[in-house]
């Protein structure tokens, strides 16, 4: 029930049959609803449009969204809605009918409540593509910080340095193609989805879509990772021969894990009636953790361990001792956060 935003009530109820036109149908949904890229449509007994002005969020819990009728007449109407969560960002579209007076075939035929969730594929694909990004920002600069600075002052060999300078540079600049190349073909094919819900433009949606909480965040996170490859581009050589943890990495670092809690807050845990705040907060740990572990491998055996072939072996074990105990950490972080998260869904 929390993966879209999905009706919980009706009011009126679905095929029930009324005395009088009520004032309003109002619907209460299990997500909190985005007011602007959201929509809800009825027609009257003669087919024509009978709802008034824009439809609403309650301002006092925006899980009910709701529209105003003109109407009076007897006889069936039938309430088309589509809507945008901004808890998870998802889209669901639905309909339903209700009669006043007297109870038709099509009452009992539209009655029946028809709910469509859209969530693709290429969507998903998307967000695939970001979290790879951000995985390696965020396994190249820990890494830099955690493993590679503490071995520095036992490896001063400058072939090693530019080997690891420019692997690193090839890493962090694809990182952050990636979460730029996730988050744009992100915003397009929800744009497009919404376009098809709203029956607008594309640039008209697009405005739309950026304003609610999923393409706002997504701008974001956009926006951050294009911060953190100039950032390391113009400070590269000194990120990489200080030896000390520098302001700027932490900078660095503070940015891609808000590109992170920036991810955790548009997801099914924020729909959760379970402490969202601590939900969200574990979810961005999750992420960070699964990132750490996996991309860091990844990270130490393409850019470090080559680097260091021709050192001291001891040398070596030093560097793998050290990322086994942060390879430790993130993985069993990862494992514990993985069960809160399996447990809340």
């Amino acid at each position: 029930v929390y993966a879209h935003a999905t009706p919980i009530t009706y009011e009126p109820e679905s095929g029930s049959i009324l005395e009088h036109v009520p004032d309003r149908v109002r619907i209460h949904f299990s997500e909190r609803i985005e007011q602007n890229a959201s929509g809800i449509t009825i027609f009257g007994p003669n087919g024509s449009r009978v709802d008034k002005e824009y439809p609403w969020v309650d301002p006092h819990d925006p899980h009910f969204f709701g529209i105003n009728l003109t109407h009076r007449e007897e006889g069936t109407y039938t309430v088309s809605w589509q809507v945008v969560s901004a808890d998870d960002g998802h889209f669901t579209k639905g309909a339903f009918s209700f009669s006043v007076g007297k109870e038709t075939a099509s009452a009992l035929a539209g009655g029946q409540i028809q709910i469509q969730h859209i969530t693709t594929i290429p969507q998903a694909a998307t967000i695939g593509i970001e979290l790879v990004g951000q995985a390696i920002l965020l396994a190249a600069f820990l890494l830099c910080a955690l493993v590679w600075r503490p071995l520095q002052n036992r490896e001063a060999n400058l072939d090693t340095f530019v080997h690891i300078k420019n692997r690193m540079t090839i890493f962090v600049i694809f990182g952050v193609f990636c979460v730029v190349l996730g988050v744009s073909l992100f915003i397009v094919i929800k744009t497009f989805d919404l376009q098809q819900l709203r029956s607008a433009d594309f640039f008209t949606t697009l405005r739309v879509f950026l304003k609610t909480t999923d393409g706002r965040y997504a701008l974001y996170r956009g926006l951050f990772a294009l911060l953190v490859g100039a950032i390391f581009l113009f400070r590269r050589a000194a990120l990489l021969t200080s030896k000390e943890f520098t302001k700027t990495e932490a900078f660095l670092v503070f940015l891609v894990l808000l590109m992170l809690l920036n991810r955790a807050r548009v997801s099914h845990a924020v729909a959760s009636h379970f402490y969202p705040s601590l939900s969200i907060f574990i979810n961005f740990l999750h992420l960070a953790f699964k990132e750490l572990w996996i991309w860091g491998v990844i990270i130490l055996t393409t850019v470090f361990l080559p680097a260091l072939k021709n050192t001291a072996s001891t040398v070596r074990f030093a560097l793998v001792s050290s990322f086994s105990k942060v390879a430790a950490l993130a993985f069993g972080g990862a494992g514990v956060t993985g069960a809160y998260i399996v447990w809340l869904h």
